[in-house]
This record gives C-alpha cells, structure tokens and sequence, in this order.
C-alpha cells in the first residue's frame, strides 16, 4: 500500500514538474489572418519563454499537406525552397513565413511546431482571402460592349445595369476560365447602342459587388471621336473642291 501511494505521488509530482516546464514557454500567432489577394503576407511564430530555451526544431507547417515550408534545426534554417515564400528566424525568438503575392493557394490552415528542452508546443495560422480582382477590362464599339474581369476569387459574374435596373439577362456570357493560381477569368457583352450602361463585378458566394465600371462616358468619347473623324473629313474634301474650282475656274 505505501509503494502505491509512493508511484502515485511519484506520477503526480512528475506530471506536475512536466506542466510546470511546459508552462514556461508558449508560441504566439495569429489566429485568423484576412488579407487582399497578391499582398504580401508574414505568418510570424513568436516563442515567449520565461526561462532558458534550447530550442531543437521549429517549423512552420502546411497543416492540410503536413509538408513542412520552413525549417529550424539546432538553430539552422532550412527552407522549402518555393521562392514564391521566404523564411526568416531570429534565434529564440520569431520563425517567419512569408508570401511574397498571396493567391487563393495559399488560403489554408498553417501550424507552427515546437520542440525544445521545455516540451512541445504547437500554434496555427488560418490566412483567409478576401473578394478581390486583379484588373478590369472594357471594349466599346458604336452598339456593344464587353467586360471583363482578371484574376477574380472567389469566382464572379459580370452583371449590368441601365440606370438602376438590371439587364444582365439581355447579355451574352463568355465562358469562366480558371487560372493557374486558383482565380478566375470572367466576361461578358451587352448590345448598348446609345445607352448608359454599367458593368458590375458581383460575387454570388459573398453577395456584393465589388467593382462597378460605367460606360457612358467611354461610349460618349468614342462617338465623338467618329464624328470628329467624319467631320475633318468632310472639311477636307469641301477645302480641297474650293481649291480646284479656283484652280480650274477662269
């Protein structure tokens, strides 16, 4: 009986011991981190030790994959060698990880891992993207225009307005193209004529738009550069005629 309660003393102090060392050290991280697309991005690891620390391996960790992005052993630094994220680490202190363009790739769950004299401790980072594009394009001719919109995430539609009323049913939608970085190419073509018309970026999963690109004006300069073409056009033949009637007259 008295060597039960001596191991079960002996466990208790020991667990206790154990919690207590752990307890010295803690990893500091971001939760959630929500960030515009192609930003760069740091994940930064920040260990926070109230005693002396000898820190054995530190990694930054893609939690889906577990493929390790960067590493630390005995205080050498070894990256995955993706030159699209760079690693840093002060000694002691802080493992970076940072994305130099942020993509819908990168929006996933990251863990930080250490294992040092004073135990394990692990942190994670979710990155979350915002509703983002990358560029807007218009094509105008005297009774069509066409939208569109690169590089957009999560995947959008091209809506269009004649004033305040919607007649995106009356446009033609080009196909969706999905690019390499997980974005999306989207378009379309509305027959205008002479009306004011908007083209809107909207993205259904958030339900906003996020862009709105009128057209009246590019229309307005387009027909003014065709009548101005047509005019100059006319005042040359008309000061070329009087030049030969002189010319020829008697």
């Amino acid at each position: 009986m008295a060597l039960h309660v001596l191991g079960v003393l002996y466990l208790f102090l020991h667990t206790s011991v154990g919690i207590a060392a752990e307890s010295l050290v803690d990893l500091e991280t971001a939760s959630t981190l929500l960030t515009p697309c192609y930003t760069r991005v740091a994940l930064h690891c920040n260990i926070s030790s109230q005693a002396e620390l000898s820190v054995n391996r530190l990694t930054w960790i893609d939690a889906a994959s577990q493929t390790e992005l960067c590493v630390v052993n005995m205080n050498n630094l070894i990256s995955s060698g993706n030159h699209s994220m760079k690693c840093e680490y002060i000694p002691q202190k802080r493992l970076s990880l940072t994305f130099r363009h942020v993509h819908p790739e990168h929006e996933r769950t990251y863990k930080c891992s250490l294992k040092s004299n004073r135990g394990i401790k692990q942190a994670t980072t979710k990155v979350k993207l915002q509703d983002c594009y990358r560029n807007k394009y218009l094509n105008l001719s005297a009774s069509w225009a066409t939208c569109h919109f690169s590089g957009v995430y999560p995947e959008g539609e091209v809506h269009w307005f004649h004033g305040d009323r919607n007649v995106t049913e009356h446009s033609d939608r080009h196909p969706t193209r999905r690019n390499h970085d997980g974005t999306f190419n989207v378009s379309s073509s509305l027959h205008t004529g002479h009306s004011s018309t908007v083209c809107s970026l909207w993205i259904p999963s958030s339900k906003v738009y996020l862009v709105k690109q009128p057209t009246t004006k590019l229309n307005s300069l387009s027909y003014r550069s065709d009548s101005c073409r047509a005019a100059a056009a006319h005042t040359f033949s008309l000061g070329f005629g009087l030049m030969l009637t002189r010319l020829l007259g008697p």
